[in-house]
């Protein structure tokens, strides 16, 4: 039985540092995500602005 509780231990151990992980990947995630949103928005009106500044190519 000790073995047992022993490897569970271990095992709630290893467990509770991949959350702590996950978490702070999470708040990372969380806080990165508007500024990439931001950018690409940012970068797809450029592009717009370009392709509507652009003559149309003849075809």
């Amino acid at each position: 039985m000790q073995i047992i509780h022993g490897f569970f231990q271990g095992l709630s151990v290893g467990f509770e540092i991949l959350l702590v992980v996950f978490l702070i990947f999470g708040c990372f995630l969380w806080l990165s995500v508007p500024f990439l949103l931001l950018r690409n928005n940012m970068l797809l009106r450029e592009i717009r602005d370009l392709l509507a500044r652009k003559p149309p190519s003849p075809t």
